[in-house]
């Protein structure tokens, strides 16, 4: 992972939201983590958006993305959970329109885990975003969610 390019995506990010982005690199031992974090307001939610990139001496690395949006207005839609197993596998068996939009959205994103609880929604994947596409793929769906409830 290229941690130049990761840099300038999440500043890029927060630059156009208008907010601070939040970083902090920690080295302990042999290992170098990067957090990144983007909170901002819109009309229609609150989002946090958290990137850990993390990067041993001996050439390993992990990261990941997790985004906690919380809606301000309360929508009509139960609790559900939803977590991948497999990217060939379908993510529901019904077709109403959300599930639609969600799927499709987690395709696109390779998104590992989706939940909706209360006003809230936490989507993780298995690598830190590093394309302005992946945050706009975020901000798209909650406007289809609120448009749709």
């Amino acid at each position: 992972m290229d941690s130049k390019k990761v840099d300038s995506v999440w500043n890029e990010f927060a630059d156009l939201k208008n907010v601070e982005l939040k970083f902090q690199e920690r080295n302990r031992n042999q290992i170098q983590q990067s957090n990144y974090l983007v909170n901002y307001t819109d009309d229609i939610a609150i989002y946090s958006f958290i990137g850990i990139l993390t990067k041993s001496d001996d050439g390993t690395s992990s990261d990941k993305t997790s985004i906690i949006i919380e809606f301000l207005a309360r929508l009509a839609i139960d609790n559900f959970e939803l977590e991948v197993k497999s990217k060939f596998k379908s993510f529901f068996s019904s077709s109403n329109d959300l599930e639609k939009i969600i799927s499709k959205s987690l395709r696109k994103l390779n998104g590992k885990n989706f939940t909706f609880k209360e006003n809230f929604i936490r989507i993780d994947v298995d690598y830190i975003f590093s394309s302005k596409e992946a945050f706009e793929i975020i901000t798209d769906l909650v406007s289809k969610i609120k448009n749709i409830h």
